[in-house]
This record gives C-alpha cells, sequence and structure tokens, in this order.
C-alpha cells in the first residue's frame, strides 16, 4: 500500500471506482441487488461528474467479514492510480456491518488518501460525523446480530417440532409447507427409492464395502453424479451416516436431543 502524499490529500478527485456488497446467495441469484447498487451509484458519480474507472463487487460475504476479494482488489487499484481516487458504496453497511472491521477498513481508506462516498450517507471526517458513521455501523450490527437469533429461534422451534432445518440429503427435496409455512423435507423420486435399496442392500450384506455402496449408485444413475459420472465412497459413506435417514433429528449446540422427525 503507497504512502500518503500530502498533496493528493488536498486534490479533489475526478475519477471514481464503486464499491458494492451483498451477503447472501440468495441476494445473488434472486432480483438484482448487487448490480442495483452498482447503478445508483453510477448515477451518483455522474451527478458529481466523476469518471468511474472500475467496479469491484463482493458477493454472498459477509458485512461483518474483513478479508473480501472484491475489496482487496479494489484496495489494490487505488493504492497503484497515481491521482486520488474517490470510492463510492450504496451505503456505510456495505463497507462493513461490525465495528472492529469498519475501523480497519477507515484506516486503510485513510492511508489511500481516498474519498469516501455514498448517495446514502456523508462520511464527515469530523468528530461528529466520523461518531454518526460509527454509530450506524454499530446499529447495522445490531440488526445483523437480531436478524441472526430470530433466524435461528425459528430454527430451533421447528427442530423441536421435528421438522428439519437446514441441509440436504439424496432422495428428499425442499418443498414449501402449505399448513406452517417455511419449508419441508419430501421423498423425491427416483433418487430416493435408489436410497432405499442402497440401505437394504448394505444391512443384508449386498455391500461389502463403502466403495461397493458407492459404485451401485454411479451404476444405478438414480442419484445425481459428478460432472465426470463418478459417485465416491466418500459420498456413499455420508448418505450411510447421514441421521435424516433415520428418520431422527438432533442438534446438540441448541440443546435438541435425538427426536423423531417428521419427513
Amino acid at each position: 500500500m503507497r504512502k500518503a502524499n500530502p498533496r493528493a490529500k488536498q486534490e479533489a478527485p475526478t475519477e471514481a471506482v464503486i464499491y458494492a456488497r451483498v451477503s447472501s446467495i440468495k441476494q445473488m441469484t434472486e432480483g438484482d441487488g448487487i448490480n442495483s447498487q452498482i447503478r445508483t451509484c453510477e448515477d451518483f458519480a455522474a451527478g458529481l461528474n466523476l469518471k468511474v474507472l472500475k467496479s469491484f463487487k463482493d458477493g454472498a460475504v459477509s458485512g461483518a467479514t474483513a478479508s473480501r476479494k472484491g475489496f482487496d482488489s479494489m484496495l489494490a487499484f487505488v493504492a497503484a492510480h497515481p491521482k486520488r481516487l474517490a470510492i463510492i458504496v450504496y451505503d456505510v453497511d456495505r463497507l462493513s456491518r461490525d465495528a472492529f472491521v469498519w475501523f480497519d477498513f477507515e484506516k486503510k481508506l485513510d492511508e489511500l488518501n481516498a474519498l469516501i462516498l455514498s448517495p446514502r450517507h456523508n462520511f464527515d471526517k469530523t468528530a461528529s460525523g466520523k461518531l454518526v458513521t460509527g454509530m450506524k455501523v454499530v446499529t447495522a450490527a445490531f440488526f445483523r446480530d437480531e436478524n441472526r437469533e430470530r433466524v435461528c429461534s425459528r430454527q430451533k422451534a421447528r427442530m423441536l417440532d421435528g421438522y428439519c432445518a437446514w441441509g440436504h440429503a439424496a432422495g428428499y427435496q425442499w418443498i414449501k409447507d402449505p399448513a406452517r409455512g417455511g419449508k419441508i423435507l419430501k421423498i423425491n423420486d427416483p433418487a430416493a427409492s435408489a436410497i432405499r435399496e442402497l440401505f437394504e442392500g448394505y444391512a443384508a450384506g449386498r455391500f461389502e464395502t463403502v466403495a461397493d455402496a458407492a459404485k451401485f449408485l454411479e451404476i444405478d444413475g438414480r442419484i445425481p453424479t459428478d460432472k465426470k459420472g463418478r459417485v465416491y465412497p466418500s459420498r456413499a459413506k455420508a448418505i450411510l451416516i447421514n441421521l435424516v435417514y433415520t428418520g431422527y433429528l438432533k442438534h446438540l449446540p441448541w440443546g435438541i436431543p435425538l427426536t423423531r422427525a417428521k419427513h
């Protein structure tokens, strides 16, 4: 990272880069969240007569994560540029939703003499301005933690009631629960019949080793294989020891003992 240039500190940037982030895969695959951020920042830059040189993205990355490929690439780009640049973000929580991470990022950005801009937040460098920014980051962290607690509470309640809350098992598919909301596991053929035959064959001694079980699944063709058409012994073992197929569930970190499941 280059050393601060006192003269560059006084330069009014004429060029900018954009940084955008979303925190989940769902936000990447459903909707247009990350590109919407970029378009809003591009419009904001145009209003300030700033030329956007490049946009950097981090998809499915938590706001509490310090190590980010897109953000680190942006820092390297800004450090290598001969002029002072503006960095435009949609809002401060796109940079961070964790106070410690934010203070680390703020230090790195200050070392680059970068001007941080946002269409939704004023990155004022006065004492009161820094306080407002810090409070906004802390508030974002609070809502992140509160949402995680709420999700975990709902998942725990469902598991105590006998419903799986996450995970994947060949031969099952997640469907919407019309009665209770959320999603439930439902048997999905023809993969389910292959899994049933696997367990029955293993119990009867038809498959002497896990490798034999894997070869059966590979040749049988009723469960999805990898791109090479293979089913490896490690996958066969994972199926054979998966508690879901016993009709039970448990999650000891949440105090959920072995519980009869409803799938």
